[in-house]
């Protein structure tokens, strides 16, 4: 079982897809500056 992430916690290094359909590196994002990541649900 994978630990839960607290405040303070470092992201772990992932791959997600933006609003384009592509895929987006969180550590090539960092690269720019702060960064927070939004999840939304879509039911339907």
């Amino acid at each position: 079982m994978t630990e839960k992430l607290v405040a303070g916690d470092y992201a772990p290094a992932l791959t997600l897809i933006n609003s384009k359909g592509e895929r987006v590196s969180l550590a090539d994002i960092w690269t720019r500056g702060n960064t927070v990541i939004t999840f939304l649900r879509h039911f339907g």
